[in-house]
């Protein structure tokens, strides 16, 4: 059963949920009772009802002025030296709202049992888990048992258990706020970072400045305790500092609300929701025509959602994937998520996730990562929140047809406000997303936040290069137009329609999406082989066919000595590597394909299918001598490995002495992943293409370059970068073995460079 579920109406601004709550509480407490008395006593008294009718409207600095202004309130009136507390929570001056409840306590002999509330709710917004506890069960104590706000509180105490167990849990990321260059003691939220320019943030904001007059949340005009609607803004970053806010321009901002919703895949249209308050309204779509060519009328996007019936948030994947979440009649509770999909021509009617997502409380703002699998949402369950809504992470498991258990991110991309609107940038370490907690500027800030290790579900997934952006920089926004194009039909490119003939597979959770075909291993050239006498079952052999590459990759007795072997070392790794004669998109992933049988038999042998290696390395010419398949070994751990066993490139290093990338450290640069062959990185003229899959990750990763040191790997990922890879990033090798960050600061000590890597200085 729901308990005072925080309402997330569509593309509401609420603040801290059960703050916000309390904007409206602070009075109910306090009486109202008013006595004649003199003349310089009425006037106090007027002001602090003119005061209370503004904190009630949630105008605190007003409030707080009002109270202060007379010595007859902030000194002798216990009702307005507690709203003085009050304020100051309000505004984010913890400190000073402490101090205040601090004299209040010790000033009035018989002080509000609400006075213990908010000392739990100031201890918990600074995540002092253990001591909002206290003070929330001894409110707990001094109400009766049938009062409105137990359930709320208990769920808070429940939030704070949350909180004990996730403090220990390291961190993730490091959190920053943008600061009060685009922060302001307003609200800012729903962050979208552009998706062709890494320094360009989009981001919806209520401030003073926006066009439009201030409005009740029904949308009727009210100048004295209404608010303005909320526009969109772009900034950027310069010199490491994000700055030069701009309003759009004027054709996207108007008198009503517009919230930024997205991009379209190729960052040609802009999607955002304009309507006369911020829970009915439509969602448009602007594809950047000249103002010249531009209509009256907005587009609207003919996607199934209704915010009329409390549709709202909507995530577009892949320009055929929709999830939102809306708190329609039937769903589990409060908000839930929901997803629908294009498919032959026409939209899918919406589908709920299901309990594995939703819960009784509400599930906003989802966002899906690039693989199509990952899914990152925010929820106010008080089972696993530390505070309002948080942000979670599932995974779909296609086998099971379910959503893994939501994770909590944890602190300090959660807090114990309202943490929402989550969107993981393009280049898999950085994330921006809006807070309302107390340490920010105003109600939402915009953070962004630097995850310490590549989030492996933004690699792309199959035909999912995106060519190079376009060399200009793009205009200023309040100079970039809005669409206005009535005719706007499903097949524009604005909404990508699939190709019919084009075969798919299955995305992730039941939704088609176009691949590329399987490619087939062509044959290969037939030069003369070198001949290497085998001295052991991995015993490196050069090969002119590919039915006899297959035969050796298949070898029933050498897998099953290699199956052995790893169950009595399970950090063991078996590293597979074929280097073909002949370095063409077709050819290497068809050998990356062979590879693949030996793995799947290895899985079936009960080997962990996280310690199967699999790589295709194009050499550059000079150095190809004939096809060589090689098995070698790598422990995770850093134990020793049996001197049975070959190390990567130790039995090559007589005949290929040049094979840089068996060397023990080396980095490589990597540009894509897919689920299928593709040839973009064969076409940038770097030498060291590599194809590598571990057999428990779905994509082929695709590498190219090969250096010694991390200086010369970050130049050619700049090299990259500006020919389109946007994403590429630098990866390190140990004997031809991946590292992750964990793995890379186990070795730091053996490899120095590796600190580079690391960025530790």
């Amino acid at each position: 059963m729901k308990s005072l579920p925080c309402k997330y109406a569509p593309f509401q601004t609420n603040t801290f949920t059960f703050s916000t709550k309390l904007g409206l509480f602070g009075l109910l407490f306090i009486a109202f009772s008013w006595f004649p008395i003199s003349s310089q006593a009425q006037s106090a008294n007027d002001k602090k009802e003119e005061a209370k009718l503004f904190f009630a409207n949630k105008r605190y600095e007003t409030a707080l002025s009002l109270l202060q202004s007379t010595r007859a309130l902030y000194r002798d009136d216990k009702e307005s030296k507690f709203l003085i507390a009050l304020c100051y929570y309000q505004l984010n001056q913890l400190d000073k709202a402490l101090a205040q409840l601090n004299r209040f306590s010790e000033e009035e002999r018989s002080p509000y049992p609400e006075l213990w509330l908010y000392y739990g709710r100031i201890y918990h917004a600074r995540h002092q888990f253990d001591q909002a506890s206290t003070y929330y069960k001894r409110y707990l104590r001094t109400i009766r048992p049938g009062h409105n706000n137990r359930q709320m509180v208990i769920e808070d105490i429940r939030r704070c258990s949350n909180g004990i167990s996730l403090q220990f849990q390291e961190a993730l990321a490091i959190v920053e706020n943008l600061g009060k260059s685009v922060n302001t003691a307003n609200d800012e939220f729903a962050p979208i970072l552009s998706p062709n320019y890494n320094n360009q943030l989009y981001f919806s904001s209520i401030r003073p400045g926006n066009i439009g007059v201030p409005r009740k949340d029904n949308g009727v005009a009210d100048e004295r305790f209404g608010n303005l609607p909320s526009d969109m803004y772009n900034c950027r970053i310069t010199g490491g500092i994000w700055g030069e806010v701009q309003p759009m321009h004027y054709l996207l901002n108007g008198p009503n609300h517009e919230v930024l919703l997205g991009f379209n895949r190729d960052g040609s249209a802009l999607y955002y929701y304009k309507g006369r308050n911020l829970q009915n309204g439509q969602i448009i779509v602007d594809t950047f025509k000249r103002v010249e060519e531009r209509l009256v009328s907005s587009t609207p996007i003919p996607v199934p959602m209704d915010t009329y019936r409390g549709d709202n948030n909507p995530c577009f994947y892949n320009d055929t994937l929709l999830i939102f979440s809306s708190s329609r009649a039937g769903g589990y509770g409060g908000s839930d998520l929901y997803k629908c999909s294009y498919r032959r021509g026409r939209w899918t009617a919406p589908v709920n996730l299901g309990p594995d997502i939703n819960t009784p409380y509400d599930e906003t703002t989802p966002f899906l990562a690039r693989d199509g699998h990952t899914l990152y949402y925010s929820s106010n369950d008080s089972k696993r929140s530390i505070g309002g809504l948080d942000i979670f992470k599932s995974f779909y498991v296609e086998e099971t047809k379910r959503w893994t258990l939501p994770k909590n991110l944890g602190m300090p991309i959660n807090s114990a406000a309202d943490d929402d609107h989550f969107k993981i940038s393009g280049d898999g370490f950085t994330a921006f997303f809006a807070s309302a907690r107390k340490d920010g500027e105003g109600l939402r800030d915009i953070y962004i936040g630097y995850f310490q290790e590549f989030l492996e579900e933004m690699e792309w997934p199959a035909n999912a290069f995106i060519p190079p952006p376009p060399t200009p920089q793009p205009q200023v926004p309040e100079k970039r137009p809005i669409v206005d194009d009535p005719g706007f039909q499903p097949t524009s490119p604005a909404i990508a329609v699939p190709d019919p003939s084009t075969k798919v597979e299955d995305s992730g959770f039941g939704e088609d999406f176009p691949v590329n075909e399987v490619v087939k291993q062509p044959t290969s050239p037939n030069p003369s082989p070198i001949t290497v006498e085998p001295t052991s079952p991995y015993a490196p052999i050069y090969f002119t066919q590919g039915e006899e590459f297959t035969r050796h990759t298949t070898k029933r007795e050498v897998l099953d000595q290699i199956a052995q072997q790893m169950g009595t070392q399970p950090s063991l790794v078996v590293v597979f590597t074929v280097y073909p004669d002949e370095v063409t998109p077709d050819g290497l992933f068809g050998l990356t394909k062979e590879l693949e049988i030996a793995g799947d038999y290895l899985s079936r042998q009960g080997v962990n299918s996280q310690n199967i290696y699999i790589r295709a390395i194009g050499m550059p010419k000079a150095e190809r001598s004939g096809q060589c398949l090689e098995i070698s070994f790598f422990d995770r751990e850093g134990q020793t490995i049996p001197a049975t066993l070959p190390v990567v490139g130790k039995q090559l290093e007589a005949v290929e002495p040049t094979f840089v990338t068996n060397s023990q450290l080396h980095y490589k640069v990597q540009v894509a992943s897919a689920k299928k062959s593709i040839s973009a990185p064969f076409e940038q003229g770097v030498d060291y293409v590599m194809i590598e899959r571990q057999m428990d990750f779905p994509y082929y990763r695709y590498t190219l370059g090969v250096a010694t040191s991390y200086s010369e790997a970050s130049s050619l990922r700049r090299q990259l970068v500006r020919k389109g890879f946007n994403g590429a990033y630098v990866v390190p090798f140990i004997n031809g073995y991946r590292l992750d960050k964990k793995l890379a600061r186990k070795k730091m000590g053996e490899f120095q460079d590796l600190r580079n890597f690391l960025q530790l200085r």
